[in-house]
């Protein structure tokens, strides 16, 4: 997936290789197409896009347009213009990266499902629940308010439960 002159730091190489062996450029392109990101054929493709996001340290919430296609540019050599990837930069590509991550972790999972336990003849559903937090930029507090009690005016909460018996994830992004 991941082109040769593509430098990528060691911190993220081992998830680089996990996508790039469970998602081929074809079926990541299809995935853009099914949520939207992509509509037609541009200067930058979406693996390209994935690369920038989640690959090149770009920090992409925290820089310039000019810096990120700096980096596009150098890292990948596609030249795009500023305002051709702030048009990137959208709910599409939020749905998009969504996707990615729910496949990602969906086959991950399911790779290794069924975990054996003593306790299978006690219980029907072993049930295992995590949630995390992090806080956005208060500009989305009417999409994403903050929890009561919390000082905060807007955040983010994931929630993954997974029954261990049978293996099924169930994902929420929102509490």
């Amino acid at each position: 997936m991941i082109e040769e002159n593509l430098k990528l730091d060691k911190d993220i190489k081992l998830f680089a290789a996990e996508l790039k062996s469970c998602f081929s450029k074809k079926e990541l392109e299809a995935i853009a197409r099914e949520t939207g990101f992509v509509k037609r054929k541009g200067k930058i493709r979406a693996w390209e896009f994935l690369c920038l996001c989640y690959f090149m340290d770009a920090e992409v919430a925290n820089n310039t347009l000019v810096t990120l296609c700096t980096k596009l540019s150098a890292k990948i050599g596609i030249v795009i213009s500023n305002q051709a990837l702030d048009q990137r930069l959208n709910e599409k590509c939020v749905e998009f990266s969504k996707k990615i991550f729910e496949k990602l972790l969906l086959q991950t999972i399911t790779n290794n499902t069924c975990i054996p336990s003593i306790w299978d003849e006690h219980f029907k559903r072993i049930r295992i629940l995590d949630c995390t937090a992090f806080q956005v930029p208060e500009s989305y507090k009417d999409i994403y308010p903050g929890s009561y009690g919390c000082s905060q005016a807007s955040d983010v909460k994931i929630q993954l439960e997974y029954e261990l018996k049978s293996g099924n994830p169930y994902l929420v992004y929102r509490l």
